[in-house]
């Protein structure tokens, strides 16, 4: 297949390559599943099969003047929605948008294609706006929506759209690429792959992130935290609290410490594993309230005190 370099996802692929062949794709689709799995990626690939003026059964030609278009996201009449820098939703006004621009006849497209990115984020009077053009779909016109969290959209859109789930991609196929691209160790890449959960693009921001420095860094810090003093113990929850992207990272590294140290556990250890069950529910419950304004700080101190004195 001429996938563009789409890891993994065949199944799904020729499912749409078939529907493109035979001219049965639906007026509206939404991907769902984890994120960085290449939900977006293979939007823009059916956008570009979808007016590739040489598609085959092998895919999108990518050398058309349609193809290469759409692969530097300048296609007039291919493009995304997403939420806008700093803002926390998709806005009516952007659903606006697309409505007017999904009215006209296409001109340079053998099919419009809209990509709403992140479409769990629409507020609720942009949701309402896209539920009537989803009502009455315009011909030779798709909207994808893709998102991580489905059950965050209306039923009625849900209801509206032909549903492709993705999985997340195989372990080996993760730390192949991760290796090709970052010429990691096999341990590196093999942590990195397991600790994002089977997906590429939250590997490869970990890894920009400085992942294997913190495992590092929060390894030490619960190795000697028994011994170590209260107030050296407040001050690293400082550390870690003070920013919240850099804390959901620190969140998501204790999960993972522990729930392999659960993995790890012989049987008959009912006290430790009890412990450990509870540290879990409790970087749970903070990692839930995030999206709440907590103070991350006092939660680490809570998380890291009680770690201590277990």
């Amino acid at each position: 297949m001429n996938n563009s370099g789409i890891i993994g996802h065949k199944d799904i692929l020729a499912r749409l390559y078939e529907a493109v062949k035979n001219r049965h794709v639906a007026s509206a689709l939404l991907f769902s599943g984890p994120d960085g799995i290449g939900k977006k990626r293979v939007a823009w690939h059916l956008a570009q099969a979808l007016n590739c003026r040489q598609f085959s059964e092998q895919g999108p030609c990518q050398l058309c003047a349609s193809c290469r278009k759409i692969a530097a996201q300048n296609h007039p009449e291919v493009k995304i929605f997403t939420k806008e820098e700093k803002a926390k939703n998709l806005k009516i006004e952007q659903i606006f948008q697309l409505r007017a621009d999904i009215a006209l006849r296409p001109v340079e497209a053998l099919k419009k294609v809209y990509i709403i990115d992140d479409a769990h984020l629409l507020t609720k009077d942009a949701a309402n706006g896209l539920l009537k053009t989803l009502e009455e779909p315009p011909l030779n016109t798709l909207i994808i929506l893709i998102t991580a969290n489905p059950s965050a959209l209306l039923l009625t859109i849900r209801s509206r759209c032909q549903k492709i789930e993705f999985k997340p991609l195989p372990a080996r196929e993760v730390i192949r690429r991760l290796q090709e691209k970052n010429q990691l160790e096999n341990s590196q890449a093999g942590f990195l792959a397991d600790f994002a959960g089977g997906s590429m693009g939250l590997a490869q921001t970990y890894l920009e992130k400085g992942i294997f420095e913190k495992k590092s860094e929060l390894d030490d810090f619960l190795q000697g935290i028994n011994k170590a003093d209260i107030a050296d113990v407040l001050t690293q929850a400082k550390i870690f609290g003070r920013d919240k992207e850099q804390a959901k990272i620190w969140l998501d590294l204790l999960l993972y410490v522990y729930a392999q140290r659960l993995k790890s556990l012989p049987q008959g250890q009912a006290k430790d594993y009890q412990q450990d069950e509870e540290f879990i529910n409790l970087v749970l419950e903070a990692k839930k309230n995030m999206a709440v304004n907590i103070n991350l700080q006092l939660v680490l101190e809570n998380i890291f005190l009680r770690i201590k004195y277990a």
